[in-house]
């Protein structure tokens, strides 16, 4: 049933018809009801987040520490990034699209809300690799949200390709792109004077 609820809801956001649904998933109107009370709460159970902690431990940033180049370590990260907001991406369009008739979803609620923990497993990456001299230190959280706005801003892109606009880069070039940008930065190079 979620499975069929989950792909109405991506057609048709919150206005999808629950009778629709319940048709397709081969149940009666009144069995959506029974099990799930209302619509908004059918919404929330179909469109749960994919789960954050298989791609963070996936990610094993402490055990990068020290380990390949840095830039070679951002790259990965950027690029599982990606791949884990393909997933989140149509989630986060359709519960912003049904706030008001929704809420914010219970699993985003909170002192330390996934990507509260995600910023934060990410700075700490950052500051260890700068506790051993391999970057300059920086303001971690600032770099981590590079890092994921930039990957989010990928999946959107790719998003707005598949309705017909153009989108001038892989992620391929971008994570190495990104990478590269980070370790070194945006700052004319400084010249001699003869």
């Amino acid at each position: 049933m979620l499975g069929v609820a989950r792909q109405a809801f991506l057609e048709r956001g919150i206005r999808a018809s629950t009778a629709k649904i319940a048709k397709r998933a081969g149940v009666s109107e009144g069995t959506l009801f029974h099990r799930y009370g209302s619509k908004a709460k059918l919404f929330v159970a179909a469109m749960a987040p994919p789960d954050w902690r298989p791609m963070l431990e996936s990610l094993d940033l402490e055990g990068r520490v020290g380990q390949s180049t840095v830039e070679d370590n951002l790259a990965a990260i950027a690029d599982a990034l990606i791949g884990f907001f393909r997933q989140l991406l149509p989630w986060t369009m359709m519960s912003y699209s049904s706030r008001n008739e929704v809420g914010l979803h219970p699993g985003l609620r909170g002192k330390n809300p996934p990507p509260v923990i995600l910023l934060k497993a990410l700075g700490r990456y950052l500051e260890a690799e700068a506790r051993r001299g391999r970057i300059r230190a920086v303001d971690s959280e600032v770099v981590a949200r590079a890092i994921v706005g930039g990957a989010m801003q990928l999946v959107f892109g790719e998003v707005l390709a598949a309705a017909g606009a153009p989108l001038p880069i892989t992620k391929d070039v971008f994570v190495r792109g990104l990478a590269d940008l980070l370790m070194r930065g945006i700052a004319p190079s400084r010249r001699r004077r003869s």
